[in-house]
């Protein structure tokens, strides 16, 4: 996760695909057909958290699940949070 891009969290593609259990190339077609926002930034395209939660309609989710889904992103960033600071800043 990208942090403090306008006080927003940020996830890739792949963080995407791996949090909600669909292939990349999905999360791609999600972004083209507009059903997700998302930013390009150079050859990667980013998500926003609040975009994620969007399109997740996690606000209906139940206590539950929104934790699981916390947690599985919270995993993301630790595993892959540096790679994707690195990417921001080219």
């Amino acid at each position: 996760m990208i942090k403090n891009i306008n006080n927003k969290a940020w996830l890739s593609t792949s963080e995407v695909a791996k949090i909600v259990g669909v292939n990349r190339v999905t999360v791609f077609r999600w972004v083209r057909d507009g059903h997700i926002a998302a930013d390009k930034v150079g050859k990667t395209y980013l998500i926003s958290r609040e975009a994620l939660d969007s399109y997740l309609g996690k606000e209906n989710l139940t206590e539950t699940r929104k934790q699981e889904i916390d947690q599985n992103v919270d995993l993301i960033f630790k595993e892959y949070g540096q790679a994707l600071k690195l990417l921001g800043d080219e």
